[in-house]
Parts: structure tokens; sequence; C-alpha cells
């Protein structure tokens, strides 16, 4: 068992630090730490709103016990806030000066010093110096890094009774009793012969296993899949039940270009939406151009040229409809295809809308939150975004809105999430990934 010891500096990086910590572990942090951070905010935004998370966190924590003898933390680990003794406290302003945090931090590490491995975590260097004067154990805090294999992947293999599957193979919907997350998509295979699968999904409503929307018979004119979590993609994008698709992957691996091409045939062929509203964060890679001329479509326009791509290719394959809309042009200036900025979708009610986000791995939680908020009567919202290519300098995978939509709501059976692990991607782009 670990003890480790938080300082203000970690918790104004991090907000979510004291959850990062796994079981068996016992998380200390200094009272006169969060005493200072609600009597004086820090006046830099970021730092400011990671504050004000973690009186958030701290809060929902409190209700659960009393933090001076210790709470558990969601992952299993404690937390427990610390007064030190009059004694340490002295004791540590006579060795390491008059800085009043510091010395909070300090007398509490002298306090907890028979504590089995105290350590303490922190990204002041100076903090580091002391503790290496006194020797006291320490470590640069980084926020941890993503893994896609731990992030709920939407999918998985089950093992079924041989009728259900060759029921699920001719398009029947079966009962269930397994204990399944709502619209999860399965591989099921028969408990006679494993070489007998089929692909469903759990239907929520009706407890059952129901067979995959047939999207190469949907859309044959749109976009055919090429794998099967592009399939499973699309059963996701074509269900009108479904309210919110969340798409998480590397670049190639489709996501834009299904949800457009789904978008379309909704709106197009089928009706069902008024218009696809297209928006994505304004976030440059890279050194900034800065002012740009124009209307706010034509400052729109540089942001948009990905999902102009992607229209214009789905268009060229799609040669019945070349006549009538020739590109992404058209179908703007048609009112079909609207793009518009985050920053205005504030205040609106979305109605009857298909809604794709783009690079939504750049999104806060509370801009994810005000986006949700915003869908109205008969609204479909897509998330589609990359967590290894994360531009915005305020998030990390592990914080972005993205991932906490996926992980929040994947219990709701108005939502769907996959994860994509197989992509088109070129030699060029495979040699590329690994450049890091």
């Amino acid at each position: 068992m670990s003890t480790v010891l938080i300082d203000q500096s970690t918790l104004l990086f991090d907000y979510q630090s004291i959850l990062s910590f796994r079981e068996n572990a016992i998380i200390i942090v200094p009272f006169m730490v969060l005493e200072e951070l609600r009597a004086r905010p820090p006046k830099s935004a970021y730092a400011r709103r990671n504050c004000d998370e973690l009186m958030g966190v701290v809060g929902e924590l409190s209700r659960t016990g009393d933090l001076f003898r210790g709470v558990k933390t969601p992952r299993g680990a404690t937390l427990k806030l610390h007064r030190p003794s009059k004694e340490s406290l002295e004791d540590a302003r006579r060795k390491i000066g008059s800085d009043e945090l510091d010395s909070h931090l300090f007398a509490t590490a002298f306090d907890l010093k028979e504590q089995h491995d105290l350590v303490i975590v922190t990204r002041d260097a100076v903090v580091q110096a002391k503790a290496a004067i006194l020797k006291i154990a320490v470590e640069y805090y980084r926020k941890p890094s993503f893994k896609a294999e731990e992030l709920y992947p939407g999918y998985t293999t089950h093992v079924i009774s041989h009728e259900s599957v060759e029921l699920i193979r001719v398009r029947k919907a079966v009962p269930t009793d397994q204990i399944l997350i709502p619209n999860e998509y399965l591989r099921v295979v028969s408990d006679f012969d494993e070489q007998l699968t089929a692909y469903c999904r759990y239907d929520a409503h009706s407890g059952k296993l129901v067979p995959l929307t047939s999207a190469s018979a949907e859309i044959p004119r749109w976009v055919t899949p090429r794998n099967i979590e592009q399939t499973l993609a699309l059963d996701a994008l074509l269900d009108d039940n479904i309210k919110l698709v969340t798409l998480i992957g590397k670049a190639g691996t489709g996501k834009t270009l299904l949800a457009i091409a789904a978008g379309l045939y909704k709106t197009i062929d089928e009706n069902r939406y008024d218009r696809i509203l297209v928006s994505r964060p304004t976030l440059p890679m890279g050194q900034d151009i800065g002012f740009l001329p124009g209307t706010v479509e034509d400052k729109l326009m540089p942001w948009m040229y990905p999902i102009a791509d992607n229209v214009d290719l789905i268009l060229r394959s799609r040669k019945s409809v070349r006549s009538r809309v020739q590109g992404f042009k058209d179908l703007s200036e048609m009112g079909v295809l609207l793009i518009e900025p985050l920053t205005y979708i504030r205040g609106r009610s979305i109605h009857n809308q298909y809604l794709i986000v783009d690079e939504a791995q750049n999104l806060t939680v509370h801009e994810i939150k005000t986006i949700l908020t915003r869908a109205g009567e008969g609204t479909k919202i897509i998330l589609a975004g990359d967590p290894y290519q994360i531009d915005n300098p305020d998030v990390i995978s592990t914080t972005s809105g993205l991932m906490q939509v996926v992980e929040k709501l994947r219990n709701e059976p108005e939502s769907a999430h996959i994860t994509f692990t197989q992509g088109e991607r070129s030699r060029l782009s495979e040699l590329a990934a690994d450049l890091l």
C-alpha cells in the first residue's frame, strides 16, 4: 500500500489527479491547500477552471463520508484530508522557510513519515528540491496517457446457443438474459459450432439481440462499409432510435466519411431530417495564421475543408445524383448542408437535424454538455474524434469531453459507441504514425 501526498501545483494542473490512483493507494491532500484555493482562486483561466472542478469533485466525495477519516474514490483508492500537528508545522517552517503552503505540505509529510512508501507528487521544481534536501521521496506528476484498449470498445464477443445464432443470421431477433450495455454490438458465436458466427446489437427496450441494419442494402449509392467496425457504425448512424452516436478512432478509419454519408442518405433519400448541420472546433494545428477576412461562412471555410473533401468524395461515387448535385457547394446553397461554428451554438434549440461534430476530441466537458443540451425534438447527434490528435492545450485524452461522454453515457438506451481500430490507411500514413 502506497501513500501519495499531493500538492497544490498538481491539483491546479489536473484536478482529476486525485481520482487517477488505483485501489490500495492512500491519497493525502493537506487541508490548507483546499482552504487556500477556496479563499484565493488562481488568476489563470485554465487553473481557475481546474480549481472549480476540483471543488466539485471533493464536494461529491464528501457526501460519501468524512474526508478526514478517508473516503473511497471511484477507482478504489482512499482520499484523506490532513491537518498537520503544531509540532510538525513548526518543524517544517524552521527547516524550509516561511512559505505557508509548503510548510503544511512538509508538515503533513512529517506526520505521515511512518506510513508505508510515502511519496510527494508535485509539478513544482522547488518542492522537488526541498523534498530532496529533507530526504523525502518525490515524483513529478504527469497526466495519465490515453490507451485506446482501455476505452469501452462498443462491441464484444459472446457465446450463445446454436439456435439463436441461426435465427440472427436469418435476421430474427432473439431474447437474451445476459447483462449487456444498451446498444452494445456483439459478435455471437455458436456454442455448438465455433465457426458459426453472426453480428447483432443488444436492444435494451425489448431485451433482445437484434440483427444489424443491412448497410450495403440501405445506402448502396452513398458508401459501402469496408470492415466490420464500419458496418457496426453504420447500423448506429442509420437507426433513428439511437439519438447519440460516438465514433472514436485514428485518422483514416472512416468516422467522418460514414457520418456524412449516413446523414446525406437520411436527409436527401429518406427526408428524415430537415438538414445536416456540421460543426467542428476552430483550433489551428501549429502556428495560427491570424485574422481571416469575409463573412462568417468565409471565415469558417478553411476549417470545413475536410468536410467538403468527404462530401465531394461521396458525391463523386454516387452517379445517380450528379445531374442534380455536383458537390459540397451545391448542398450548401440548397440548404441541405449547413456549417456552423460551435462558438454560436449556445442558446439555440436544434430540431429535426442531423448534427455532426467533427474533431470532438478537442472539446471540454463543458463544451460537450452545451452541444448535447441544444438537441431538440427529432435531432440526432454524432460526435467523432481521434483522442491521439488533440490540439486544445487545455484538454488531454483522459479529460476530453468526448471521452467523458463515451464513459458516462454508455448505459443510456439512446446512445451507441464504436471504437475504430481498423482503417483504410495508406502505407505513408502508417509510417507517419510511428514517428512519435
